[in-house]
């Protein structure tokens, strides 16, 4: 069965770099998985920038490319976050949304113990 995948970002966690207020730290996501037959899978994930990295780059002529806070796009941040996910921990990710799909599949309801007489 096909699943489609999508991002969505639930956080974003800024720090004050000097000349640089509200640098992305970190930004907290979830991948979501929709099964043919609308059943869904959730994977939730976060993604940490090195800023120590990031203040170095800032500090010289390296070419590196700052995005006023302002200025950011869901576009932008979501390949931040694809960028910074390796090849084979995105297949563990989808084996996991895949895995919750499947459990997901059949409906559960909570029921009393057969046992309990009311």
């Amino acid at each position: 069965m096909t699943v489609t995948y999508t991002w969505e970002i639930t956080q974003l966690h800024v720090s004050d770099l000097p000349n640089n207020p509200n640098t992305v730290a970190s930004i907290s996501w979830r991948k979501i998985g929709t099964s043919e037959d609308g059943v869904i899978g959730i994977y939730e994930g976060g993604t940490r920038f090195d800023l120590d990295a990031v203040s170095i780059a800032l500090g010289t002529n390296s070419g590196f490319k700052f995005t006023e806070f302002s200025k950011l796009k869901e576009k932008t941040l979501l390949t931040w976050i694809q960028k910074n996910i390796s090849p084979v921990d995105n297949d563990l990710i989808n084996d996991e949304i895949d895995k919750k799909i499947s459990i997901n599949r059949y409906e559960k309801k909570n029921v009393d113990f057969p046992w309990v007489k009311k």
